[in-house]
């Protein structure tokens, strides 16, 4: 009984709370840019991009204009007794800033790294470097997503 009570009283509460998440409802306005500019990586950029639903907004009203600058380096971590690398690791660097009139109202550098085991092959080393890039890019971009809709 009093499990289906703590139940029912953390339902009430939750639902009175004004509780929202932070994903699935993003206010479009803190979304939305007259100028997009994005320099270092320019593909990872536009990824970056595509994937927070930043806009570009034409209208007069809009003054705000966002930077990225995206770094990914990928440097080797140790090698083996033959000479060959071993290990990599992969660190993506976005530099996001946020200006308004002229004023830079946020500035944030987010940093993702992974490491990983060197392939013999490299088709399938470059195919696991990609598939760990996407990975970092996406991490970074729910921190991104976060740190504009805390605003």
């Amino acid at each position: 009984m009093i499990k289906k009570f703590l139940l029912l009283l953390i339902i009430l509460t939750a639902t009175h709370c004004s509780y929202q998440p932070i994903f699935s409802k993003q206010d479009e306005s803190k979304f939305k840019f007259k100028q997009i500019v994005i320099s270092g990586d320019n593909q990872i950029g536009k990824k970056i991009i595509s994937l927070t639903s930043i806009k570009k907004d034409d209208a007069k009203s809009s003054s705000k204009v966002i930077i990225l600058e995206s770094i990914l380096n990928i440097e080797e971590t140790s090698r083996d007794s033959k000479g060959d690398v071993a290990t990599y690791r992969s660190t993506l660097t976005v530099h996001l800033s946020i200006k308004n009139n002229d004023k830079f109202v946020k500035k944030k550098t987010f940093t993702q790294s992974s490491n990983y085991s060197a392939e013999e092959n490299k088709f399938d080393l470059v195919k696991k470097q990609n598939e760990i890039k996407n990975n970092i890019i996406e991490k970074t971009v729910e921190e991104i997503i976060l740190y504009i809709n805390l605003e």
